[in-house]
Order: structure tokens, then C-alpha cells, then sequence
């Protein structure tokens, strides 16, 4: 992996999508379920958004989709991506190269630990398309390969 970041540096995550609403929470939940299930209790995971309605809720098909995963998203409320945060977080993962841009042009001194999911998981340039308004199965095939990568990361964290 080319990866800068070790797995052992690694204590604090943020997944970043557009709004907050649908990728980056579910990339959040299923992290912590699946860091929970493998006794890793020393990572922080939050999400947040590089264009936010602030305190929208997480989107209908997000809140149905992740069901399958045990996982109540209903209380989750959308946050825009903040200096502070991107300052103290260890590991900033994108769901597309564009939100890896943005955060990027917003703050170029933390280059070295933003990534796109799919280029940190498996050293892939590959997007995470946003499911926003499409159908439950649109956003339950979003859920597989958010579901795909973070599996890949924990597996980091266990080795």
C-alpha cells in the first residue's frame, strides 16, 4: 500500500461526502459497528460534509438501507467539515476525488493524510458515486462498496 499513514498512527477518522447525508454517514456507522465487533476501542470515526445544511438529517434511503446492518441512522445530523477537525484528525477519507480536492483546496498543509476510501482501502482511483435521489437500491449498492472498504480497513487495523 502507498499509503503515508500507518495503521498504528491512526486514532481519529473523518469520512467527508458532499452534504453529510448519505455516504459519509454510512461510511461512519459501519465503521464503528465493525471497529465495535472487532474489540478496537481506540479510534475516534465521525463524518462530515464540504457543502452542509446544517442539522438535515441523514436521507430516507440511508436510513432504510443500513437497516441490514443493525444500524439506526435517524438520529444522525449533517456537519460541515471544520479547520479544527481536519487539524486534529489523523485520516481524512473522501468518497470521490472531488471532495479529496476540496478538502485539499481548503487545506493544502494536510495532504498527507486525505485520501479517497477507495485509494487508501485498496490503492484505487475510484469514486464513491453519490446515491442522492435515486432509488433504495441505488443507495444499498452505495452501502456495498462503502461496506467493501471499510471491511478493508479494519482488516489493516487488525494485522
Amino acid at each position: 500500500m502507498s499509503n503515508k499513514i500507518l495503521y498504528d498512527d491512526i486514532k481519529s477518522i473523518v469520512f467527508v461526502c458532499t452534504g453529510n447525508t448519505c455516504r459519509s454517514p454510512m461510511a461512519e456507522a459501519l465503521m464503528k459497528k465493525l471497529l465495535k465487533e472487532n474489540n478496537i476501542s481506540d479510534i475516534t470515526v465521525f463524518s462530515r460534509g464540504i457543502s452542509v445544511f446544517e442539522n438535515s438529517g441523514a436521507s430516507e434511503n440511508s436510513i432504510k438501507a443500513i437497516k441490514k446492518y443493525d444500524i439506526d441512522l435517524s438520529i444522525h445530523r449533517a456537519k460541515g467539515l471544520t479547520f479544527e477537525e481536519v487539524r486534529k484528525t489523523d485520516l481524512i477519507l473522501t468518497m470521490s476525488e472531488e471532495h479529496k480536492f476540496a478538502v485539499l483546496s481548503a487545506f493544502p498543509e494536510y495532504k498527507n493524510k486525505a485520501y479517497t476510501l477507495y485509494e487508501f482501502a485498496f490503492d484505487e482511483t475510484k469514486d464513491i458515486l453519490d446515491p442522492f435521489g435515486g432509488s433504495l437500491s441505488v443507495y444499498e449498492n452505495c452501502l456495498n462498496e462503502i461496506y467493501k472498504c471499510v471491511k478493508k480497513l479494519i482488516g489493516g487495523f487488525l494485522n
